[in-house]
């Protein structure tokens, strides 16, 4: 990992997020973006301000989730500064659960009205659009597609490119995920009843009452070692393992056994030659709902057995809202800004302990720690599990 950006509720920046995610600063809001009063729950993890994507080429689009891509990929760009020599062993891939079909409804209503000044702007909103404008704009010929595996989908982004970088199919990848609030995702949470009608998200809390949603983008530059040192570039952390399962439970639910959950694990930490004893910490996926918190802890005692009690693991949606496709890709990123920087990050909002959650959540305040290696879960609608394990390499 040569290079990464983030935007999110927090900041639209590694530095600015890194000092967010150490005060334990609470992102969510009051929705601005669109009329969210008919809503179960009005409040979530936006990105305040303009953002027009710092990429370029990049003309004004209606597709928010596109800029929000764009502006991560160019802050993971500049720091991981490649110069692109064989195009096409370089490549992009995404990871998005709407991608700008929902963010840019209201072009679409102008344009099945007959009033869009621009009919081939439909062509800007589609999933592999954000895709397609990177690749043209950073010069990439290789591997370029998106994924949409539900809530897992950036943490899945991230393992194909890995999987392309190893296989020796590709030198360099970007790879993520990215996606936008809309009206359409906060009332389809509402109507499951998951949304926190508190306007607080309180993962593994007794008294937490669902989840809220957020929007942005997390990036991060894959290279093969080799590619990385030739040309001198900064390493902050490798990929060393992924896992992913699919639990054929329900198509909403989590599998409250934790069994695929902690497969994706297990996998994970095989293929990277990693004993459980090695895992200074886990990213969760936490919700802040009451079956996906306990599922995630059954999966964690059946990977990490009684050592899950004390094993660090927090959840960075209580700051800055569950982030649906984008979220798997956001929660490296936010994960390792974090540990390189000597802390882990906390999950705000803890009131009082679930007893069926009886772990080590970080509660309230980030803490000092040196972190090896760490996992990273993200599990989605349908059972799509991913679980990614990751080194940080100290700067």
């Amino acid at each position: 990992m040569t290079g990464m950006g983030i935007v999110c509720a927090l900041g639209a920046n590694g530095r600015s997020v890194t000092e967010a995610l150490r005060e334990g600063r609470n992102g969510i809001a009051p929705v601005r973006g669109f009329d969210a009063n008919a809503l179960r729950s009005q409040h979530a993890g936006e990105v305040r301000g303009e953002i027009y994507g710092r990429s370029a080429g990049l003309r004004r689009t209606p597709d928010r989730g596109m800029l929000l891509a764009c502006t991560a990929t160019a802050e993971a760009m500049e720091i991981a500064s490649p110069h692109i020599t064989q195009a096409d062993r370089a490549g992009v891939v995404l990871g998005t659960c709407s991608g700008g079909f929902l963010s840019a409804s209201g072009y679409h209503r102008s344009l099945l009205q007959g009033r869009a000044r621009r009919p081939s702007a439909l062509l800007e909103v589609p999933h592999h659009t954000p895709v397609a404008h990177l690749a043209r704009s950073y010069g990439l010929q290789g591997p370029a597609f998106a994924v949409s595996n539900a809530c897992a989908s950036g943490a899945v982004a991230i393992a194909i490119a890995a999987d392309l970088v190893l296989s020796g199919r590709a030198d360099l990848m970007i790879a993520g995920g990215y996606d936008a609030l809309n009206q359409l995702n906060l009332a389809g949470f509402g109507s499951l009843r998951n949304t926190s009608p508190t306007n607080c998200i309180r993962p593994f809390d007794r008294s937490r009452d669902g989840l809220l949603l957020g929007e942005g983008a997390g990036i991060i530059i894959l290279e093969s070692e080799q590619n990385a040192e030739s040309r001198g570039a900064p390493i902050l952390g490798r990929v060393r393992g992924w896992g992913t399962t699919s639990d054929d439970y329900h198509f909403t639910a989590p599998d409250p056994s934790g069994t695929g959950a902690a497969l994706a694990m297990s996998r994970a930490l095989a293929m990277a030659s990693v004993s459980p004893t090695e895992i200074d910490y886990v990213n969760a996926h936490g919700t802040g709902t009451v079956h996906n918190d306990r599922m995630e802890v059954q999966a964690l005692l059946r990977v990490f057995g009684p050592r899950s009690r004390s094993l660090p693991m927090s959840s960075t949606k209580s700051m800055l809202g569950h982030t649906l496709g984008a979220a798997g890709a956001i929660e490296v990123v936010a994960a390792l800004l974090a540990l390189r920087s000597g802390f882990l990050p906390p999950t705000i909002n803890f009131r009082e302990p679930d007893p069926r959650c009886d772990i080590d959540c970080v509660p309230n305040t980030s803490r000092p720690a040196t972190v090896q290696h760490f996992i990273s879960n993200s599990f989605g609608f349908g059972g799509s599990n991913c679980s990614l394990l990751i080194q940080v390499v100290p700067p």
